[in-house]
């Protein structure tokens, strides 16, 4: 082929090529043109429609929206649609639409949230939930919750109680949606599911960093004093104070400057800042106490805690020496609370301790006889002093209205320390009395009352007598069946039995010899009753337990977990004997094992926290003499 014949070919490639290209660039452009058109033919469509709602000509509307939708190339043209006729009130109309749109792009993440949205106002929550499900995980997946949260209460029936905070599934709904939203509320719900299970460090750990508003921080605040995150707390409630008194003092529902004040110094109170915490309770008194015009503006529940406040200052100024302080306040809640147990109760307890005479020596005996004082002897003379007579009247006034076992018990403790030749069964007799002058309609025993009386006849080696009334009270109480086994029962139910009831039995089911019950009791009651980490001990748990416990872990020759729990139990106590008592048994094992070194260096830290410790130093003279 020749030159000439070779370009003529190529120049007619070239050619075609060039043609395609030309075509297909005047295609798109064509298209793009288009899409371009139509868009803005269908915005100016819909403002007709718009316009025609806005004049109530619904008719021309409607009309006019029939012919958009024979027309429509996407979704959001269809959620447009769905829109407008949803106002116009057309929900027959309305779901139509919707429906198409699904049908042609299913699952679509707009399309299917607000058709969701759609069956919820509606009420078709069931239906609500199946289509929503795709939204799991997606920016939308707050519908698909709020869908199945309403689906599951439509189902409840009448008194029946909701899962909604104890079914794990829907943690996780809570989860998603706050992730997909950060709508604070979903966060709070996660932490009250962690709440109701007990596990209080959980709902800590998922607290945010910062804070929406002074409501949001006043429940994590709640949430870290809960866990005994108390620097956090104070955290938390300095930040609800900041919004309440800068930001959002009117629009607040849920916080309030009385009840951040009263936690933030329980906070301080638990890390031992009593300086902050008096502070902050002064502000409290002085606003509302001194200032009694403001407590008109106060809620009900803000007025239930202004006593609180005052009692708690009362009692730390008794503790600083402050008594005539500490009497005024104390005088002020028995007078304006009069039916305020914990004031009551500090009220009868300083007029016994303040009319204490107190022992005094040889020589202010003599400037007594020469009637001489000195300004000592002045100041005591005239020490604030609240008459016995006065206390155990305002005791039997508040019991004549209210049947408060701590009251009752607050009178009985006041008789008792008052009239000291009162006999063990003058006590017992008052308290078979007390037991049944108690009972009410509705409360056969009080939980209290039944354990302070048991506890009682322990202390006095009425064991039998203590395990009778403790079995009567546990049979009302729990609906035990008379022809089972007590104790086979207890331990079937350690889940739902009370901490302290589950305590005392395992104590009578120790003395009853049922080891593996009595064991499973304790356990459950130190490690699992809060659900605290594994292997914390639950401060729900008293330390007397933690000690039967470990003593029944070395009965048992588990000596690696006697070990654990004591040494636990010594960095948990602050009573000095029961601290003292833990390293004793400590140095008690080590000793039994031959760890003599250990053994005498525990048993010496045991003799220093508490010198009174004779089995430690037993035990420490022991160790030298080998």
């Amino acid at each position: 082929m020749s030159r000439k014949e070779n370009a003529v070919k190529c120049v007619k490639r070239f050619s075609q090529s060039a043609f395609f290209i030309l075509t297909l660039v005047c295609v798109l452009g064509f298209s793009s043109c288009s899409t371009r058109a139509k868009s803005t033919s269908l915005a100016s469509r819909f403002e007709i429609v718009d316009s025609l709602i806005t004049h109530s000509q619904t008719k021309d509307a409607l009309k006019e929206l029939k012919k958009i939708s024979k027309n429509v190339y996407d979704n959001w043209t269809y959620i447009g649609l769905y829109k407008r006729y949803n106002l116009l009130g057309e929900k027959e109309s309305a779901e139509k639409i919707l429906k198409k749109g699904l049908k042609k792009s299913p699952k679509n993440p707009e399309l299917s949230a607000v058709y969701s949205k759609f069956l919820i106002q509606n009420n078709r929550f069931s239906e609500a939930e199946k289509i929503s499900e795709c939204l799991q995980n997606s920016r939308y997946a707050s519908i698909y919750a709020e869908s199945v949260f309403k689906n599951h209460l439509s189902e409840i029936s009448g008194n029946k109680p909701s899962l909604l905070y104890e079914d794990g599934k829907y943690f996780d709904l809570y989860w998603d949606s706050y992730n997909a939203s950060r709508n604070p509320v979903w966060l709070r719900d996660c932490a009250v599911v962690y709440l109701v299970k007990g596990k209080y460090d959980g709902a800590s750990e998922i607290a945010p960093q910062a804070f929406n508003d002074s409501d949001d921080a006043y429940f994590w605040a709640q949430v870290h004093f809960d866990s005994g995150n108390y620097v956090s707390a104070v955290n938390a409630c300095e930040a609800s104070m900041y919004y309440l008194e800068s930001l959002q003092k009117k629009i607040s529902s849920n916080s309030s400057e009385i009840k951040v004040a009263a936690l933030e110094s329980d906070c301080y109170n638990a890390l031992a800042d009593n300086y902050n915490a008096h502070q902050i309770r002064e502000k409290v008194l002085c606003d509302y106490v001194t200032g009694e015009d403001l407590q008109e503006n106060l809620s009900d529940e803000e007025k239930s805690l202004l006593p609180l406040v005052v009692v708690n200052s009362a009692l730390e100024e008794k503790s600083l020496g402050n008594e005539e302080r500490s009497s005024s306040l104390l005088a002020y809640s028995v007078m304006n609370y009069p039916e305020f147990v914990p004031g009551l109760i500090g009220y009868a307890n300083f007029a016994y301790e303040s009319n204490l005479g107190r022992r005094e020596d040889d020589e202010i005996t003599a400037l007594r006889k020469a009637g001489l004082k000195t300004l000592e002897m002045e100041r005591y003379d005239n020490r604030a002093k609240i008459p016995l007579s006065d206390a155990l009247y305002r005791l039997d006034q508040a019991l004549m209205k209210i049947k408060d076992p701590y009251l009752y018990i607050t009178r009985l403790d006041l008789k008792y320390k008052s009239n000291p030749s009162l006999t063990v069964r003058d006590k017992t007799a008052d308290l078979w009395k007390l037991l049944e002058e108690s009972s009410t309609e509705t409360v056969k025993y009080h939980d209290i009352l039944v354990l302070y009386t048991v506890n009682f006849l322990l202390e006095n080696s009425m064991e039998d007598d203590a395990e009778m009334i403790f079995r009567k009270y546990m049979a009302v109480k729990y609906s035990l069946d008379a022809k089972q086994d007590f104790f086979d029962q207890i331990a079937d139910l350690t889940r739902t039995v009370d901490v302290p009831d589950l305590e005392m039995a395992a104590h009578f089911a120790l003395k009853n010899k049922k080891v593996d019950e009595a064991l499973r009791m304790y356990e459950f009651c130190v490690f699992e009753s809060a659900g605290s980490r594994a292997g914390d001990i639950s401060p729900k748990v008293s330390s007397e337990s933690a000690m039967n416990l470990a003593n029944m872990y070395y009965g048992l020759a588990l000596k690696d977990k006697a070990m654990n729990l004591y040494g636990k139990i010594a960095a948990r106590e602050t009573n000095a004997r029961m601290r003292s008592m833990a390293f004793y048994r400590i140095a008690e094992i080590n000793y039994a094992f031959g760890d003599y070194q250990n053994a005498l260096r525990s048993a010496d830290y045991a003799c220093s926290i508490d010198p009174e410790n004779a089995q430690a130093h037993l035990l420490k003279t022991k160790i030298t003499s080998k």
